[in-house]
């Protein structure tokens, strides 16, 4: 797991992989992005292309 989570890193570092962001929220809203992340994988729903990210 080590070595893949580093062969991303130098990728991403390369320019050779552009994360896709599904949706933008503050901090102050982690239990929304908590409740869209369950929905989109245990709930299967599929709504959310992407990823979530957080801002402080």
């Amino acid at each position: 797991q080590r070595q893949c989570a580093d062969a991303i890193c130098e990728l991403y570092r390369k320019g050779g992989w552009h994360p896709v962001i599904g949706k933008t929220l503050p901090l102050a809203e982690a239990a929304e992005a908590h409740r869209l992340q369950e929905e989109n994988t245990l709930g299967k729903k599929g709504t959310l292309c992407g990823k979530i990210v957080l801002q402080p």
